[in-house]
């Protein structure tokens, strides 16, 4: 056969249109009409799939198929439209034989391979078809690799450095050597980018990653996400240590950087795991590195932190109260406490700070501190926030209708402050519980304001418009400028505890705290200082100019029932604590004309 052999086939299966080449290639006069599944050899028949339009919709599809009269042929099938009909099925006749198959006497026949064989077309197309999966094999290869490294610095992405670390645990390091997974980010790192722009943020980032490409122990470095750096190293196993030191390396990797012709002086912590020791897989490194990076953070920055058992416990710790913080703001679990806040001119002018308590069932009860830091991060500041103030709203509400209570402080947080719906949702507390917006205070604390500055302004305005008081809790621990002051409608200033702790003692804090005192009275704010442990420090605090004072020398926080107690038996007595031989001071609180 020297013509084409090709056959059309619609999507019933029956042949619509079959050249002489393909009818006389099957054995018969005319194949046109029949149906093609009736062609093919018994066995062929029974595990044939007949063509789908799906499969073919894109690509083309080569089939080897065996007819009823003994050929084989290698045929490629594609999808044609033609006019008038439904999705059709052109096959084309790629190469042709003889199969060697068993016939009914028991007689084998044998492939012809001569001629317009099968072979030749066969191998023909099956390199063409290699050639297509070396270059689709190289693309892959290529996309797969690009999956892998981070476009800013060049270096492994997370993703890559985990796949170097599956690497190395299974090709096993040389005996005697460990492997060490070590975390390192860039200490505020933000100011970088709000001080000198975004470019010179990612310029800073490519040096300390050319910085981290140390050779040596350093098998693979990573930036794993911001600011952040992975470096999979290893160790001496004798000693666990690493040439130089922990330190040494930060020192090398965080020395000043030159950004816009301006030497730039930088610090990083890390973390670090060490497989085998704290960790047994790719996993483990990464969350125990992660964990003691924070450990180093909460130490003051600009060290290195090893994984350990006393980590690995308060590790342990916070995941559970990770777990558990979400279901217990749902439930109630968290109860607020009252800390009273008084004034040091007028006797029994109290008001009261509102404050959040957990009693966790496997640890006890839960520093404040922490349950909040844990609650910013999972965002659940919303709930919590406003689940206290709902609380709290209705154990006061007949102190505050009485006139036992001059007013509530409550502390919000500034991140959340920069939604209007949080806002929104505050003064719906207040409404519902019928307490006066003049009565109530809002505390947002300083650290915290600047960087959502705007957002937080305009929702102080609206808070303040509505008659809240507007207090500046913990002055003193951020970074507050007066520029800031000035934009802000602020009516109160709450000096921190740790500037209040030596105004007794020394002349220097003294000093510190009459500073704030004169800012004060330039912008027309009223002064709290909280943390007061002893008269000296009450007595000091009224003559230099405070206006209110809060702490343990009159009371610690307390439950619903302990405050009613409290306001009963004390209200007016502890007054003569902060008595001064100065009087002249008569400041009056903002919420009460």
């Amino acid at each position: 056969m020297r013509m084409s052999a090709a056959v059309l086939i619609d999507e019933y299966g029956v042949i619509v249109e079959a050249s002489d080449a393909f009818s006389e290639l099957v054995g018969l006069h005319r194949a046109t009409g029949r149906r093609y599944r009736d062609l093919l050899s018994e066995g062929m028949r029974r595990r044939w799939n007949p063509l789908c339009k799906d499969d073919l919709s894109r690509s083309e599809k080569i089939e080897e198929h065996f007819f009823f009269n003994g050929s084989t042929a290698m045929i490629r099938f594609t999808l044609i439209e033609l006019p008038g009909r439904g999705p059709t099925f052109q096959g084309i006749v790629l190469g042709f034989g003889r199969s060697e198959q068993r016939t009914e006497s028991g007689h084998s026949s044998r492939t012809d391979l001569s001629g317009d064989s099968l072979a030749p077309a066969t191998a023909a197309t099956i390199a063409c078809l290699n050639t297509r999966i070396d270059q689709l094999e190289q693309q892959l290869e290529s996309s797969i690799d690009e999956l892998y490294i981070d476009p800013l610095t060049g270096l492994k992405n997370k993703a890559g450095l985990n796949r170097r670390i599956q690497s190395e645990i299974l090709s096993s390091v040389p005996e005697g050597m460990r492997l060490a997974l070590v975390v390192a980010d860039i200490d505020n790192f933000k100011t970088v980018n709000h001080i000198h722009g975004y470019p010179a943020g990612d310029r800073l980032l490519r040096t300390v990653g050319r910085r981290l490409q140390a050779p040596g122990s350093v098998v693979c470095v990573a930036r794993i996400g911001g600011d952040k750096f992975g470096l999979l190293v290893r160790l001496d196993g004798a000693t666990g240590s690493l040439d130089g030191g922990w330190d040494k390396i930060l020192s090398r990797i965080f020395k000043p950087v030159t950004v816009r012709g301006v030497l730039v002086g930088i610090s990083g912590s890390a973390g670090v795991s060490v497989y085998g020791a704290d960790a047994y897989d790719a996993d483990d490194l990464f969350a125990n590195a992660d964990a003691a990076l924070l450990e180093a953070r909460r130490l003051g920055k600009r060290r290195a932190q090893i994984f350990d058992t006393k980590l690995a416990a308060r590790t342990r710790r916070r995941k559970v109260l990770f777990r558990d913080l979400k279901l217990a703001i749902a439930e109630g679990l968290l109860h607020p406490v009252y800390q009273p806040i008084l004034s040091t001119s007028r006797p029994g002018f109290v008001g009261v700070e509102v404050l959040s308590r957990w009693v966790h069932h496997e640890f006890g009860s839960v520093p404040p501190d922490e349950f909040i830091s844990i609650a910013a991060e999972c965002g659940l500041m919303y709930s919590l926030d406003l689940g206290m103030a709902a609380t709290a709203c209705a154990e006061l509400h007949d102190l505050l209708a009485t006139g036992a209570l001059k007013f509530v402080a409550f502390n919000l947080s500034p991140l959340q402050l920069s939604h209007q719906e949080y806002v929104d949702a505050l003064l719906s507390i207040l409404h519902a519980a019928d307490i006066a917006p003049d009565r109530v205070c809002v505390e947002v604390t300083e650290n915290e304001l600047i960087p959502n500055f705007e957002a937080a302004k305009q929702s102080i305005q609206t808070l303040k418009a509505a008659g809240i008081t507007i207090v500046l809790d913990d002055y003193g621990t951020g970074y507050s400028n007066l520029r800031t002051l000035l934009d802000l409608p602020i009516d109160v200033i709450k000096i921190d505890k740790s500037l209040i702790f030596n105004v007794a003692k020394e002349e220097r804090a003294m000093q510190v705290v009459l500073s704030v005192v004169h800012l004060a009275r330039v912008l027309g704010a009223q002064l709290v200082a909280e943390g007061i442990e002893s008269n000296a420090q009450a007595v000091v605090t009224k003559a230099l100019g405070c206006h209110y004072v809060q702490g343990f020398l009159f009371s610690k926080p307390m439950r619903l029932s302990g405050l009613e107690e409290w306001l009963r038996q004390n209200a007016k007595a502890v007054h003569g604590r902060i008595q001064s031989p100065d009087s002249r001071q008569n400041g009056q609180f903002k919420l009460v004309s």
